[in-house]
This record gives C-alpha cells, structure tokens and sequence, in this order.
C-alpha cells in the first residue's frame, strides 16, 4: 500500500488537485482520508463522485495531538481493506511535519512523499501570517504553485524564486486549475528531507458555522458575503437559495458561488478566520443586514 499526502494553506486548490489525481488510478483501490478543520465536511460532498473510499476527520488537523486518534482510526480502518493507494487530504490549517512519525506505526504502508499547493496571488500573504504555511511547505517533495493564470508572468516567476530558495528540497512546478503531469509524482521522495518532528497543536483559529434560510436569494447571499469575508481566511458551504443551489467558496476576500447539486446542501456556511481577526464583529454587522434570513450562528 502506497499513501501521498496532499497539503497546502486554505484555498490553494487542493480539492481540484485530488480530482485531476484519482482517475490516474482508477484501475486499483482507492482510499481517500479527508481532513476538515471545522467540524462540517465541506469537500466530502465534492468528492465523493471519485470512486474511492472515503473517510473524513473533522473537528481539527488530522496531525495535532486533539486528532491524532481519529487519523490513527481512519488509516487502520482503510489499510484493513487494502487499497493499492490511500490519499490523505490535510486540513489547509494543518502542521503536516509529524507524518512520518505517524506513519511508522504503519509498517505495511509505503509513503510517497507529500504534494503541497500553494495559490500564486497568496503565497506571501500565507507565509507572513500562517506559520503552518511554511511547515507544510518544508515537509513536501513537490509544490505546485497553482493559480498562476490569476497573476502576471513577472509575478509568477518571482514566487517561483521565492519558494525554491526557501524549501530548495522540494521540486517545483507552475500549473493553474490543479493540472500537472503523472511524472510529476514520479521518485517523489527523493529529494525532500523529513521536517524534525514536534508535539503539534492546532493553530488558534476562529470558527463560525452561519445558518442560511433558503428564501435568501443569489444576489443577497453575495452581498452578505462580502460584508464580512475580507475577515476570513476561508468560507464554503452549499446553500439552497430561492433561486439557485449553489457551492460557496470564498478564499479572503474572493468570493465564489457556483451552482450544486440540490441534495448536496445543508444550508450552513463554514467560516475560518485567524486570531485577531474581527470575525465576529463583522458577523454581526453583515447579520444585521439580513436579520430574517440568517438563522443562526454559532462559534468554536
């Protein structure tokens, strides 16, 4: 059994990756181990289409010490089935550098190496305020610097020096939309080195879940959103509205909405913002707006 590990800060694309990566393996057993920090799975629903079993950690890293047993779990439940290849999709908030470690108590599981995105427009920003940036970013063998069709060429190629200064153990390569090629993965672990390991905590995070009534309209769900978003680091979530199902996937201030399948929605939006962030107070501004069709919200 062979297991890759998939990390990159919140809204790099890792989602889209996985979904240009599993049907390059769709002749063997799949298993996918999905990891989301707040206690809704959001990207479950996403790929569940993809022909692999899943299992989801929710709640927190699947590496930080509050979680370590459910990824523990969640490995011996898919190793007993015998997938040919197991996917772990970290949250983007996680602290990946205990992976080895962990899988030392998996001597029947041989590990790849670890992909890592990271969005073109962001990386700076990401490694100037999220330190678990820089530790997933360190423990990866390749980094897609992804979205690079949001940014100039100039822009670019000066991300591209920056990254490989900084983490020169890691193959690097430029794609948009998540593409790359299947020899990308090829030997993977063989440059990198093992990040050393410590006791991982979570990052201290904010969390709100934002219950939407469904006769909120689009226009209205869009305008909601940017009252508070620029606070976030990410919000998603599938929304009925009264006019459209859509998929809402807000990265800072870029706001998403894009039509979903009715039966994927549970009407409640995730949103994650760092410490410091005036989540709160912006909620509670953009509620007032919309007193009648925001239902509730509630804070981990």
């Amino acid at each position: 059994m062979r297991l890759l590990l998939v990390t990159g800060f919140l809204g790099a694309g890792k989602t889209t990756f996985l979904k240009n990566l599993l049907p390059l393996y769709r002749g063997e057993k799949i298993a996918l181990i999905v990891n989301e920090f707040g206690k809704v799975s959001v990207d479950g629903p996403l790929l569940s289409d993809l022909g692999a079993v899943m299992r989801e950690v929710t709640g927190g890293s699947v590496f930080c010490s509050c979680r370590l047993d459910q990824f523990e779990s969640a490995l011996a439940e898919v190793t007993a089935l015998h997938p040919g290849l197991i996917v772990v999709e970290a949250s983007g908030l996680s602290d990946p550098t205990a992976v080895r470690v962990v899988l030392a108590g998996f001597p029947d599981i041989a590990y790849m190496g670890c992909v890592a995105l990271c969005d073109a427009p962001r990386v700076e920003a990401a490694l100037a305020t999220a330190r678990v940036s820089a530790k997933q970013l360190a423990v990866s063998d390749l980094i897609l610097l992804n979205k690079t069709d949001l940014v100039t060429g100039d822009k670019a190629a000066e991300m591209k020096k920056l990254l490989s200064t900084r983490f020169p153990n890691a193959r690097l390569k430029e794609t948009a939309y998540g593409r790359f090629l299947p020899e990308w993965l090829d030997n993977l672990g063989d440059g990198a080195q093992a990040a050393p390991f410590s006791d991982s905590r979570d990052l201290t995070l904010q969390k709100a879940a934002i219950q939407v009534d469904e006769k909120m309209t689009w226009t209205q769900c869009a305008s909601f959103l940017k009252l508070f978003v620029e606070e976030t680091y990410r919000v998603k979530g599938f929304l009925k509205l009264a006019d459209e199902s859509v998929y809402v996937d807000c990265v800072g201030p870029s706001v998403s909405m894009e039509p979903c399948a009715p039966a994927l929605c549970n009407n409640l939006l995730v949103a994650l913002a760092g410490e410091g962030m005036p989540l709160r107070q912006s909620l509670k501004r953009a509620r007032a707006w919309y007193p009648d069709l925001i239902l509730g919200i509630s804070y981990d």
